[in-house]
């Protein structure tokens, strides 16, 4: 249930991602656990495989386990720069978990709510 693809992206290694990636890899494949290599990667600060995912296609909406995205797990972690990262790919702010909470109810530094806090929404 967990694949090089999450593996390779919890662990930082960017060749590996490509060249899964460049192989066929699916970006959106959950784990055993329901989790993606975007959702880990978010999870564990690895802002260079963020990106390397959503260029290739990964969904930034996509929901895992208890109804977590990559932008909760990035958003509760303090990865502000993948905040801004899923931002910018369109990832839904509005979003909720199994437990009805949204990114900017997870996050966990000033910076990251004022982030979610000045999106703006469409008319």
């Amino acid at each position: 249930g967990v694949t090089a693809l999450l593996i390779a992206s919890q662990e930082g290694m960017t060749e590996v991602v490509k060249v899964l990636l460049d192989k066929g890899a699916n970006p959106d494949q959950l784990g055993s656990n329901e989790i993606s290599a975007l959702m880990r990667s978010s999870q564990m600060g690895k802002t260079e495989i963020v990106k390397i995912l959503l260029e290739k296609g990964a969904n930034p909406d996509l929901q895992g386990k208890n109804g977590y995205t990559a932008l909760m797990v990035a958003s509760m972690n303090g990865h502000t720069d993948i905040v801004t990262e899923l931002l910018n790919k369109r990832a839904n702010p509005d979003l909720k978990n199994a437990e009805g909470k949204s990114a900017l109810d997870l996050a966990s530094n000033s910076d990251i709510v004022s982030l979610l806090s000045n999106i703006k929404k469409p008319e």
